[in-house]
């Protein structure tokens, strides 16, 4: 099986599995990845798009304060390489 890395756009899908799963709240999250609750907000429901920078602000913080949401963000997703 060839390894292969997630894309811009399927991170972006996971994330948004993972900001719908269980944990802390999306205004606690968006107050420490250092964004506006509304942001977060318009981003899941898909009215906007967050920047690269900001997607990744928000993958790390998922990585290093609640990565049982990423796993199960990730469930049955096993043809792409997840480094959690």
């Amino acid at each position: 099986m060839e390894n292969t890395f997630m894309t811009h756009e399927e991170t972006v899908a996971l994330l948004r599995r993972a900001m719908r799963a269980q944990g802390r709240s999306t205004k606690a999250i968006a107050e420490s990845i250092g964004v506006r609750p509304n942001t977060l907000y318009k981003w899941l429901s898909g009215a906007i798009e967050l920047s690269h920078r900001k997607t990744d602000r928000l993958l790390r913080y998922l990585m290093e304060n609640e990565p049982e949401r990423l796993r199960a963000a990730a469930c049955g997703q096993s043809d792409i390489l997840y480094q959690l």
